[in-house]
Formats: C-alpha cells, structure tokens, sequence
C-alpha cells in the first residue's frame, strides 16, 4: 500500500481530515465556539466573488436557493476534492470526491449537492 504524502502540495496539502472532522470543526466555528464574535465577525466579512459567492478571511460564503447562506471552505490537490458548508441555524454538509483533475473540475456537482442536502424540505 502506497501512503499518501500531503505535504507536497505545501500549504494546500498542508492538512488531513475526516469527512466528521471538517463537519465538527465548522460547526464549532461557525456556532461561535472557537473564535471571539469579533474574530468570527471579521471572517465572514467578505468581498463579492460573484452574484451568490463571497469570500472572506478563509470562509467561503454561498447563498442558498432555499434562503439564506452556509459557509465553508474546500479544499484540493490532484486526484481529491473537499468541501463542507454549516448554515446559521446548524445545518451542515461535506462532500468528498477523488475525482478532481484539470479536466474534471466537479465543483459544480459538488455544490449543487451540498445545496440540495442543506435545503432538503426547506423550499
């Protein structure tokens, strides 16, 4: 068994997770729990990326079609895809796919799955 080394991809391949871990650690964030209100305040200050994406300090924040927005953040090397949303009121997603390549970008399906998972029986 060949093991995978992270590091080489530097600080993007800076970190190794679980599906639960990236869920735990984004719920206690965004519930307040490890940052001050003024810390968590100045993460999701965000500048526009498009019309339904903003950015802020390491948080990713998208509007959702059913009301409201989740934040996150993904993550990617060659070969791998992550990325977790948490709305304010607690409902949380992650999505992992080892299907990322140049040619084969799945961002797309990856949040129109996150989306339906977060907005399940709210529309």
């Amino acid at each position: 068994m060949r093991e995978f080394e992270p590091s080489i991809f530097s600080t993007a391949g800076a970190m190794s997770s679980t599906m639960e871990d990236l869920t735990t650690f984004y719920s206690a964030l965004l519930g307040g729990n490890v940052l001050s209100p003024a810390g968590l305040a100045e993460m999701k200050s965000t500048i526009t990326v498009d019309p339904a994406v903003g950015y802020g300090l390491g948080l990713i924040k998208q509007s959702l079609p059913c009301g409201g927005v989740d934040w996150g953040h993904n993550g990617m090397v060659p070969g791998y895809y992550t990325q977790t949303a948490v709305t304010e009121d607690g409902r949380h997603a992650t999505v992992v796919t080892n299907a990322r390549l140049d040619t084969n970008n799945p961002r797309e399906q990856m949040v129109q799955l996150l989306t339906s998972a977060l907005c399940e029986n709210r529309s």
